[in-house]
């Protein structure tokens, strides 16, 4: 079963209470494999969404199932983000390639 994810309103309320929303991609494709097309519009279209929603510029991007390559840390970094996070960031490193730590449901406070 899918886990019930934020609604419109309750990301509006996040943001106001000041957590800071980044974008996880328009519709959380993998972007390593994404043609060009999808690969402009899961960066660009998804923070302009996040922007008009929250009134707040979003300059975080966590690439979806932590995959990142060249190709996609460059959308990013056009697309006008800040900053960009991945699971495995390979040899690549940087602002558009800073290593993070998977959490899932199954992790504890010991983990």
């Amino acid at each position: 079963p899918r886990k019930p994810l934020l609604t419109a309103d309750g990301i509006r309320h996040a943001a106001a209470e000041g957590v800071e929303i980044g974008s996880h991609g328009l519709t959380h494709i993998d972007l390593t494999r994404a043609d060009d097309a999808a690969l402009s519009a899961e960066t660009a279209e998804s923070r302009a969404l996040l922007t008009e929603l929250t009134g707040a510029p979003v300059t975080g991007f966590c690439y979806p199932y932590g995959t990142v390559d060249a190709r996609a840390a460059d959308a990013v970094r056009t697309a006008g983000y800040g900053y960009a996070c991945a699971i495995d960031p390979g040899p690549l490193t940087g602002p558009y390639a800073l290593p993070r730590v998977h959490v899932g449901q199954n992790d504890t406070s010991v983990r």
